[in-house]
C-alpha cells in the first residue's frame, strides 16, 4: 500500500496516534490517543488518500467499537450532523466525512 505512515513514526513513538492497516481492501485507520487510555477513530484513508467504500468503513467501524474504539459524533450520527452542517454552512474540511447518503453509521448502531 503506498502511504505516508513513514513520516507519522514519532507520532507513534510520542503515543499520540496509531495506524492499523485493513487488508481486501487496503485502507489504513488512524487512532488517536484520548485521555484514559482511550482511542478514537481519526482518520480511515484508502490506497493514496483515496475514498474507502461505505461497505468497508461499516466494517472497519464494526470492528474498532467490538475493541472499544470510541468515534466522533459527527462520524457516528454523520446522517444527521453533517446534513444540519450543510443546512448552515458549516464545511469541515479536516477531516473524512464518512456521512455520504449511502453510509449511515447511526444504523449500524441502531442494528447492533
Amino acid at each position: 500500500m503506498s502511504n505516508c505512515l513513514g513520516t507519522r513514526v514519532l507520532h507513534c513513538f510520542l503515543h499520540r496516534n496509531l495506524y492499523a492497516n485493513w487488508h481486501n481492501p487496503e485502507a489504513i485507520i488512524e487512532l488517536q490517543s484520548l485521555s484514559r487510555r482511550n482511542w478514537m477513530i481519526s482518520g480511515i484513508y484508502g490506497v493514496r488518500n483515496s475514498k474507502v467504500d461505505p461497505e468497508t468503513l461499516r466494517a472497519i467501524r464494526a470492528k474498532f467499537d467490538a475493541g472499544g474504539v470510541l468515534v466522533p459524533a459527527q462520524f457516528a450520527d454523520a446522517k444527521y450532523i453533517n446534513q444540519t452542517a450543510d443546512l448552515l454552512g458549516v464545511y469541515d474540511f479536516g477531516g473524512n466525512d464518512l456521512g455520504a447518503e449511502e453510509f449511515d453509521l447511526a444504523q449500524l448502531e441502531d442494528a447492533g
